[in-house]
């Protein structure tokens, strides 16, 4: 990417890690002229570890600091609830997901429309450590985007097969123009808007970015894979390592620990 590429960096998700791989995510774009638009839960519904359903419930004030100590001076756009509205019984583990993606979007959206202007928008999560180093993204993607092509992880990784097996990790970076970007999302808005838990199987259960490829052809996207290193970071793994000295082992504990994973 050439340094006057504009980004708009949409955080979204479960804050978790947050505080801890920040200094990566602001490193990782700080090559480009980069916006923040912010809309982060408090609150982790993974309970697959101990450490982190017991570290990672976080305030809103204390989350609020952590985001303005990294990114503070190019944040546009900051919301952080304690809970999600979709979290409860009755609907499928995923639908919060979506709904943190569609609501910070849409706030980038808006600033859009009042002038902004981004060659670039793209949806993150905040404990993901993409890599092996900071840089690889912005080397791999180029200054503007196509307007029919969204770019992101694919999910088909056999060292992951549990996690590729159910929906992919397409929640890690989604990147597009932002006209790709609101068609791809508008497309999950539609699709589960109204959608019962036996469509959350359905959509997840059948193969790496099922759900997310079929939006991408309703709307005549492509779905470009980005070939880079993940490393999900959880709580009370050795956060003590510097974060820019601890891509491997994240990534490692990632896949030996996380459920589902070999």
């Amino acid at each position: 990417m050439n340094p006057k590429t504009k980004v708009a960096v949409c955080l979204f998700g479960q804050y978790r890690t947050g505080d801890y791989c920040l200094p990566w995510i602001r490193e990782q774009w700080g090559s480009v002229d980069t916006d923040y638009y912010v809309g982060v839960k408090t609150s982790s519904t993974y309970a697959n570890l101990t450490a982190d359903s017991q570290s990672s419930k976080l305030s809103v004030d204390e989350v609020q600091q952590s985001l303005y100590t990294h990114v503070g001076s190019r944040i546009r756009h900051l919301e952080v609830l304690e809970e999600d509205h979709l979290a409860r019984p009755g609907y499928w583990h995923y639908a919060p997901m979506f709904a943190s993606m569609q609501r910070v979007l849409y706030a980038c959206l808006i600033a859009i429309s009042k002038g902004s202007q981004y060659d670039w928008v793209v949806l993150q999560r905040t404990d993901v450590l993409l890599g092996p180093d900071p840089s690889s993204l912005t080397q791999i993607l180029p200054d503007r985007p196509e307007a029919s092509s969204v770019w992101t992880v694919n999910g088909n990784m056999p060292q992951i097969y549990g996690e590729a097996r159910s929906g992919g990790v397409y929640d890690m970076l989604l990147a597009g123009s932002p006209q790709a970007m609101n068609l791809l999302i508008s497309g999950t808005f539609e699709a589960t808007t109204n959608a019962k838990t036996t469509d959350w199987k359905k959509f997840f259960f059948t193969g790496p970015n099922v759900f997310l490829r079929s939006c991408a052809d309703q709307a005549n996207l492509n779905l470009e894979n980005l070939r880079v290193a993940v490393a999900v970071v959880r709580p009370g793994q050795h956060l003590n390592i510097p974060v820019f000295q601890s891509f491997e082992h994240h990534r490692r504990f990632w896949i030996e620990s996380h459920k589902g994973m070999s």
